[in-house]
């Protein structure tokens, strides 16, 4: 007994239920945080100011929204243990990068509760946004999907995420750059597919990949 209105779910009583995170609108990020009781206050763009609106989209699941209407998304989160809580982690349940945004490198550089990312796609033209490093240092991060069609850079995407297992990562011929993608991905096994056709730069690529065994023949 759903009705669908303007985008939105509401059930009859007016309540909202969780959208599908492909259908999340342009600048949004979803998070689902392990202390039900966290109320986040503030994304943290640059180690210095903050920007974005956090929404409860279902708060008794720890589930919230963050819009950022920027062009700048490089460093955006900061979901980490100093400003979240020691004993509180969070799953990104959802992305969608906003059509005017030109940055989202190092977007969660060093997050050390990030356990988890889903559904990370874009609505701007990826070639044209600088996109190296987004997940560098997450040392607890052990599984990610993300959409880089268009992307032509993916280096040190996952630099040093010393736990991550389990990626599933899009593609297209349009990258070029992938340097130092899974350096350090101690407990990587299998690697995943890639679209390497027109790449030109690959180097270290899996060193210190030490539990590695599968490598797609790129």
């Amino acid at each position: 007994d759903v009705l669908t209105f303007g985008g939105s779910w509401l059930n009859f009583g007016g309540s909202i239920v969780t959208l599908p995170e492909a259908a999340l609108p342009e600048y949004t990020v979803r998070v689902q945080f392990t202390d039900t009781s966290y109320v986040p206050t503030r994304a943290v763009i640059n180690g210095t100011s903050s920007t974005g609106t956090w929404t409860a989209v279902d708060a008794s699941q720890g589930i919230w929204d963050c819009y950022a209407y920027t062009d700048l998304w490089r460093n955006l989160f900061r979901l980490k243990h100093s400003i979240i809580g020691a004993n509180n982690y969070a799953k990104v349940l959802g992305v969608n990068v906003g059509s005017t945004v030109t940055n989202i490198s190092h977007m969660f550089d060093s997050n050390d509760a990030l356990t988890e990312v889903h559904n990370f796609r874009s609505s701007a033209d990826l070639i044209n946004v600088y996109t190296d490093s987004i997940f560098y240092n997450c040392q607890y991060l052990t599984s990610v999907q993300i959409d880089m069609s268009g992307a032509d850079a993916i280096s040190a995407m996952f630099q040093s995420c010393f736990r991550l297992t389990d990626v599933d990562i899009k593609t297209t011929n349009t990258l070029v750059y992938a340097r130092n993608v899974f350096l350090n991905c101690s407990r990587l096994v299998s690697a995943p597919q890639l679209v390497t056709d027109n790449v030109l730069y690959m180097n270290r690529m899996f060193d210190g990949c030490t539990a590695l065994t599968t490598v797609p023949n790129y």
